[in-house]
């Protein structure tokens, strides 16, 4: 397969929703940063609109993400989800609050997209921004004791997984067999596995960060934009890492699939 140059992998990035949607939460995140340290409030006003509107823009890409979320928290209360099998009652108890919270959390926020575009301004819509911020904040702390429990008490609950996508190997398998038919036995593509022990740690210092937003925004955290900001850039950057490597996969796997 032919190389793709950095560039072209990051238009690729840009072009997907995930890959946009983490480049403008960064770019918010700068935003707060640079005009937390602005000297005046009017020249700090262009900074705060700018975080403002693309705070907005954001928005708009997890508008029904309370959907996979609430029928998550329902999976696994209802035992559907065969991930969390015979590793006790905590820790499923913690997963299915952690996406309770996080669908409850979208879908208040979900509610006020009229009045934060000015388009239906309501007097209820601040207070129900507000009890998001509360679903949010638990949805981050339910998050923290999942991380922790599975480090403290599964630390080899999930395998090793294969660093190659599953869309690439299928399509590979498929061009294996010269009669178009798969083959009896398909080929395994193999790379340097990854400890699940990694992917905790990453969400751990993502989840750390992201607390910060909400719990600002409610008073229950006492620190100042520039700290909330520069946090929110070290989250976006872990985000971003993990987004990069599965848009790049897809587009590895659509470009296979087209050969």
């Amino acid at each position: 397969m032919t190389s793709i140059s950095t560039f072209q992998k990051s238009f690729i990035y840009v072009q997907s929703a995930q890959g946009l949607e983490n480049v403008l939460r960064l770019t918010q995140a700068i935003c707060q940063v640079v005009g937390s340290l602005q000297d005046s409030p009017a020249s700090a006003k262009p900074w705060g609109t700018a975080v403002q509107k693309i705070g907005l823009s954001r928005r708009f890409f997890r508008f029904f993400g309370y959907v996979p979320a609430l029928n998550r928290a329902v999976s696994v209360l209802t035992d559907r989800d065969e991930s969390l099998s015979g590793v006790g009652f905590v820790l499923p108890l913690a997963e299915a609050s952690r996406s309770g919270f996080m669908g409850l959390y979208l879908l208040l926020e979900s509610l006020t997209i009229l009045d934060a575009m000015d388009v239906y301004v309501s007097t209820s819509a601040k207070k129900l921004l507000t009890e998001s911020f509360k679903f949010w904040f638990y949805g981050l702390v339910s998050s923290f004791i999942c991380i922790i429990w599975q480090l403290a008490f599964y630390p080899s609950a999930v395998p090793k997984k294969a660093v190659v996508n599953e869309a690439v190997q299928e399509a590979m398998n498929e061009k294996l067999s010269d009669d178009g038919s798969k083959p009896e036995q398909p080929q395994k593509l193999t790379s340097r596995p990854i400890q699940s022990r990694e992917m905790l740690m990453s969400d751990l210092v993502a989840v750390s960060c992201d607390i910060l937003i909400p719990g600002s925004r409610l008073g229950w955290i006492p620190v100042n934009d520039f700290t909330v900001g520069s946090f929110s850039i070290v989250s976006s950057l872990v985000y971003g890492k993990r987004r990069w490597i599965s848009v790049q996969r897809s587009a590895a796997a659509n470009a296979v699939a087209h050969l």
